[in-house]
């Protein structure tokens, strides 16, 4: 159908119905428009009950433009505008592919197959939702999308990719939902995002994975949502290369993989959490919930945060197996700090700063600050096999300091001050203190079977 000069149609419609097995294919370009106050539908309409649809010619529907098929693969070569409706490409078996960019200024942008890829060559743009849907096979959207409500590319099975670098290193691929929720995800397979993400509301990537193969949540560009960010992995890793913003939240959770950032974490209200059941969890930039919680856990791996560290209330470093560093300085402006690990050291190379109390404890591992440390309360640091060394200042002021070892030497290099009990005690190692030690009511240094200098 169709032909090199194209075919166009005023105030009216444009519908191709093929019943035969050898699918349709259209050379020309075909275009629909409507005169001022015209009530008759201006759509284009492909459907093809048993085979492919190939269309090698740009599609400009004055409304809708739908190329629906029951059987087959839907491959648009050229760009695809809808003035005033729709897109859409439906097949219950095939590929759907758009060679061009895809536009519907005020409707939205739907490609769904059941079994197979969908892949998408330019740029989308829809006043409303864009919605990329496959039960089993991967999306790959190389050009960028602008979705005035909602953005969506979830398949059963197979990979999700957004954008693409070139060689001389230009991303493309940026994704926004104006006004609604980004949604990237797979249930068995892999998430990659090359470009910068911004929601209205929540921005959402989700990856599934086995143990034989994993599916990992890779995102190199920046993340912004009004509301929250979300990244989880049954197994996999998550990894966010750019500066992440949100409104309420951001949570990383993996089941079995590590959690990664080299940029920075920023959320308004709510926490930044993350969570990882089997894996380690380096944040490499600045990590800061302005009025809420810092959270990182792992059951089974090292917890490294590169950069300063800043909690509206409570910050909580907690690792089951595994070395806990902080490079820059911690702060909880209206709550505690706690880092404990069951195997593994516990380093805070910068100040360390909480409203109420600082707490670390380590079963089988040192525990080190090399700054000054300020609790608005309490300060406790317990080792059972391990040293505990106090490079700065240690300050509790409305408590005790404490420190306890089982087999380990207690080194404070700086000044203890307490409002309440300075008590440094040592089951088996020595005890020094180069600094003066201050305490409101009393002060002891005791050991079981070491030096007290």
């Amino acid at each position: 159908a169709g032909g090199d000069e194209g075919l166009t149609v005023n105030d009216g419609s444009i519908d191709v119905i093929h019943t035969g097995s050898t699918g349709l294919n259209v050379s020309g370009s075909a275009t629909t428009q409507k005169t001022d106050g015209s009530e008759e539908a201006a759509d284009i309409n492909f459907h093809s009950n048993e085979g492919a649809i190939h269309v090698d010619g740009t599609m400009t529907a004055g409304d809708s433009f739908t190329a629906v098929t029951d059987s087959g693969a839907i491959t648009l070569k050229g760009d695809v505008t809808a003035h005033n409706g729709d897109v859409e490409a439906t097949t219950q078996s095939g590929a759907i592919e758009f060679g061009g960019s895809v536009s519907a200024a005020q409707g939205s942008i739907t490609a769904n197959t059941q079994v197979g890829e969908i892949r998408v060559t330019g740029q989308m743009t829809a006043g409303q939702d864009i919605n990329l849907t496959s039960g089993a096979g991967a999306i790959t959207v190389l050009g960028g999308a602008a979705a005035g409500s909602h953005f969506s590319a979830a398949t059963q099975s197979g990979d999700v990719t957004i954008g693409e670098a070139d060689e001389a290193g230009i991303v493309t691929g940026d994704v926004t939902a104006e006004k609604g929720t980004v949604n990237v995800s797979t249930n068995s397979g892999s998430v990659t995002v090359n470009g910068a993400v911004s929601s209205g509301t929540d921005t959402i990537f989700q990856a599934g994975g086995t143990e034989d193969v994993a599916g990992d949540i890779t995102v190199n560009g920046a993340v912004h949502a009004d509301r929250a960010v979300t990244a989880e992995t049954t197994v996999g890793n998550i990894f966010f290369g750019g500066t992440t913003e949100a409104g309420t939240g951001i949570t990383f959770t993996s089941n079995a993989g590590d959690i990664s950032t080299t940029g920075s974490l920023t959320t308004a209200i709510g926490d930044v959490s993350a969570k990882t059941d089997s894996g380690a969890i380096t944040l490499g930039g600045a990590v800061s919930a302005t009025i809420g919680n810092v959270i990182v856990h792992s059951d089974a791996g090292a917890i490294e945060i590169k950069n300063n560290v800043t909690a509206g209330t409570d910050i909580e470093l907690d690792s089951g197996k595994g070395t806990i560093s902080v490079t820059g300085n911690a702060t909880a402006a209206n709550g505690e700090i706690t880092a404990a690990t069951d195997e593994g050291d516990i380093l805070l190379n910068g100040t360390a700063d909480a409203n109420t109390d600082i707490f670390l404890e380590s079963k089988d591992g040192n525990i080190t600050v090399q700054q000054n440390a300020t609790a608005g309360k309490a300060f406790t640091a317990n080792t059972t096999s391990g040293a505990i060394t106090f490079g700065g200042n240690v300050t509790a002021n409305g408590g005790s300091v404490t420190a306890h070892t089982g087999n380990g030497d207690i080194s404070v290099s700086g000044k203890a001050d307490a409002s309440q009990d300075i008590d440094l005690s040592s089951d088996g190692g020595s005890i020094s203190v180069t600094g003066d030690a201050e305490a409101g009511q009393d002060s002891s240094a005791t050991t079981g079977g070491g030096n007290i200098t």
